[in-house]
């Protein structure tokens, strides 16, 4: 995946970007079920979080343990013919 972050985007908001790359750009995430997010933030939030790495993880993972994710992660990887 690609994370891209832009500090201060707008006044007040900085701006986080996540794209699946692989194995497939639209594989879903725990945070998006199409492969790409852009997620704004207020300032400071990344530093908090211990760095751009640390926040994203920490995303994913509670994101992931949500019941959604289980069904989402289960559509996506059973084959279908539609």
């Amino acid at each position: 995946m690609t994370i891209r972050y832009q500090p201060e985007y707008f006044p007040g908001y900085d701006h986080l970007e996540i794209q699946v790359i692989a194995p497939e750009r639209n594989a879903p995430l725990p945070i998006t079920d199409n492969g790409y997010r852009s997620h704004f933030l207020r300032p400071g939030e990344i530093d908090e979080a211990g760095g751009l790495v640390a926040y994203v993880r920490r995303w994913l993972e509670e994101a992931a343990r949500q019941p959604q994710w289980r069904i989402v992660r289960a559509r996506w990887r059973q084959l279908s013919l539609f």
